[in-house]
């Protein structure tokens, strides 16, 4: 990754503080909003892709529906979740 000029940095910064600042004005109030999304606003390259939310999703499933060492098609849960 290449050095950033005290001037990009700048740059990079403003325009963080503009997105965080138009996320903030088009966001209804009665909208729940949380620190990833608002994250996410500010800093897009590190948007979540919808497979890691699919992957998060299934882990939280599992771990909350089944013991480690349930098995499902013959693969322990902390196998799957592992």
């Amino acid at each position: 990754m290449e050095e950033l000029t005290i001037e990009q940095k700048a740059e990079r910064y403003n325009e963080a503080i503009r997105r965080g600042l138009d996320f903030i004005r088009h966001t209804p109030a009665d909208k729940m909003v949380t620190r990833q999304d608002i994250f996410e606003a500010i800093f897009p390259e590190f948007k979540e892709s919808e497979d890691e939310k699919i992957r998060k999703a299934l882990i939280s499933v599992l771990k909350s529906d089944f013991e480690n060492d349930n098995t499902i098609y013959g693969i322990s849960v902390g196998d799957i979740i592992s």
